[in-house]
This record gives C-alpha cells, sequence and structure tokens, in this order.
C-alpha cells in the first residue's frame, strides 16, 4: 500500500574540485499523478514548505560509482553492511545496477548545515555525475523516492530514514496519532498489573542508554580529533586523497590497500602516532602490466602527486596475477 504525499523537496548538493558543494533546492508538487518542478531556489531557508518531506541528492568529485557485478562481494558488504564510513545509494536496474558511494566524513559539514536549518532529510541518494543534476534527474530522485520509500510495510521497518519518514507523517497527522495514543494508554493502564516495576524498568534502560550514547560520544570525539590532527600535516583531507585515487583506478585492477601517512609505529598513553608522513602507500593485483603503467600516468598528473615509485611487482598465487605496490610522495 502507497501512502501520499502531494510535496517533496529535493535539496541538490553538488561537489567541486576543490571539494566545496553548492545548494540549489528543488520544490515539486504531484499534479495529475506525477511530480513537477514548481519552484528551485539557491537559498536554502526560502525552500522550506512545511512538513515536506527532504531528499538529499549529492553529486560531483568524491563519490565514487561501480557497477554492482564489478565489486568484490566482501567489499560489497563491507560498505553497504559492516563499515559505519561510508554513505551509499543503488541507481540503475539489472545489469546497468551502480553501488554509489561516498565517505562520511566529506558530507558531514553538509548534513550539520542542514541541521542547524532544522530540516529533515528523508532520503539520501548519490552519483558521481562531474555537473550539476538537471530536472529530469531531479523528478527522477523524487519518483525513485515515492516508489521506493512511500510504502507502509517499509516506513514501519526499524531504520533511521524510516523513522524520518514515520516522524514527517505524525506532523502530517498528529491528531489522529495523539487520540491513538492516548487511547492505547488507557488500554495499558487498565490491562497492566505491574505498570510501576516497568516504569522503574525503562528508566533503568533509559539510564544505561544514556550511560553507554555518552562513552560513544566522547570516543567518538577523541577520534574526531585526532583525524583532524592529522588532516593538518597535509593540505589535502585524507578522504578527499582516498576517493581520488580510487577514482583513478582502472577497471582490470583490483585496490587492496591505500594509506594516507601510513602509520609506522603505535600510540603509547594516548600520544599521537608515528606517521609516514607526506606518503600515501597503494597495494593491488591485476592481470594486466599494461594497467599497471596506465594507473601510474594517471596519478602522475594528479597536483597531489609530487614523486610517484613502484616499489615491487610480484607473482601472485593464481596464474597471470600481479601484485603490485606503489608510493606517492606528496
Amino acid at each position: 500500500m502507497k501512502l501520499f504525499t502531494n510535496t517533496i523537496t529535493v535539496i541538490s548538493a553538488h561537489y567541486n574540485e576543490q571539494d566545496k558543494y553548492t545548494l540549489v533546492s528543488f520544490n515539486l508538487k504531484k499534479q495529475n499523478g506525477k511530480y513537477t518542478i514548481v519552484q528551485s531556489l539557491l537559498k536554502i531557508e526560502d525552500c522550506i514548505t512545511k512538513n515536506a518531506f527532504m531528499i538529499l541528492y549529492v553529486t560531483g568529485y568524491g563519490i565514487i560509482s561501480k557497477k554492482i557485478g564489478a565489486i568484490n562481494e566482501e567489499y560489497l558488504n563491507k560498505i553497504t553492511k559492516e563499515d559505519k564510513e561510508f554513505y551509499w545509494s543503488y541507481s540503475g536496474y539489472g545489469n546497468e545496477k551502480k553501488l554509489n558511494f561516498v565517505r562520511q566524513s566529506q558530507v558531514s559539514e553538509l548534513l550539520e548545515e542542514l541541521q542547524k536549518a532544522k530540516l529533515i532529510v528523508c532520503d539520501q541518494f548519490y552519483s558521481a555525475e562531474k555537473e550539476p543534476p538537471k530536472e529530469e534527474a531531479i523528478l527522477n530522485i523524487a519518483n525513485e523516492f515515492f516508489n521506493s520509500r512511500m510504502n507502509v510495510r517499509d516506513i514501519l521497518k526499524s531504520g533511521e530514514q524510516n523513522s524520518k519518514i514515520a516522524l514527517l507523517f505524525y506532523k502530517k497527522l498528529r491528531f489522529f496519532v495523539l487520540v491513538a495514543v492516548l487511547f492505547t494508554l488507557i488500554i495499558n493502564i487498565f490491562a497492566s498489573q505491574s505498570i510501576s516495576e516497568k516504569y522503574s524498568l525503562i528508566n533503568v534502560q533509559l539510564e544505561n542508554a544514556r550511560n553507554n550514547a555518552g562513552k560513544e560520544n566522547s570516543a567518538e570525539q577523541q577520534k574526531k580529533a585526532l583525524f583532524k590532527d592529522f588532516d593538518k600535516k597535509i593540505p589535502w583531507k585524507y578522504s578527499w586523497l582516498c576517493d581520488r585515487i580510487a577514482s583513478d583506478v582502472p577497471e582490470q585492477i583490483t585496490l587492496l590497500n591505500l594509506s594516507v601517512q601510513k602509520q609506522i609505529k603505535s600510540p603509547e598513553n594516548n600520544k599521537t602516532p608515528e606517521l609516514k608522513e607526506n606518503t600515501v602507500t597503494i597495494s593491488g593485483s591485476s592481470n594486466n602490466p599494461d594497467s599497471i603503467s596506465a594507473f601510474m600516468s594517471v596519478l602522475q598528473k594528479e597536483p597531489f602527486t609530487k614523486e610517484l615509485t613502484l616499489l615491487s611487482v610480484k607473482q601472485g598465487k593464481a596464474q597471470g596475477l600481479l601484485s603490485f605496490i606503489m608510493e606517492i610522495k606528496l
């Protein structure tokens, strides 16, 4: 069963080569069964429609797009299920289906700006397109959101995005929801014989959750502070360097490891770890020697490459497979 929503706002964030983004907001309204763009604005605060569903569409540099068939299943699961370092979305269908992903650190500033504007973003879509999206792409995103997310069964599932969609429906139907909640509470009061015990248990669970959240927040702040200190050592962001190098990798090469300022010695007593400063170490494998040369040629042209050295090329375990290690001096 599809839920009906008359208005949708698509916020387009396009990243340029300098790792800066440009925001354009599109207000869409459903007319004759299809969404049409009724307004496009450059200022976020001017586009806010009360209780509208907000969709974030991020394009440009720093976003990696790979066909599903070309991604190792282990790395696919790492990005979409295990690893919490990436935001991602799918695009296309069948043999053309792609996984589009970006490091969370790159879009953290953008998400903070939207949060300060008190916008509730219901879903996020990503694309590696180098040019800002045209109106056709915006309409496709709006229809994709409606077809894939505006379903009662999906909204009732757990998940942050589903919770945000449910919250907006609550705002639209808050009176009826309030009546339903009050009715449920009355039934619980008469039906339950241990309200006080349940209330105490909830308080204990809530206090434990707050304590755990405080510990996690403290650890996360220490981690962010450490990463910021790393970033100060070189004139480029870690995430931008990694994503830029990953986008240069030919299809014949499997990237195994990418380390910026590789750690030489583990930190002791909360001190800063010893790093191999101003270097990027890359390791991978390929069945085609020419692809390794092509990869090096592309890296030589990058603005951050001061010197590129091929440290080793070895015969892998599989027949015809070459393993290599190269190093970039920044």
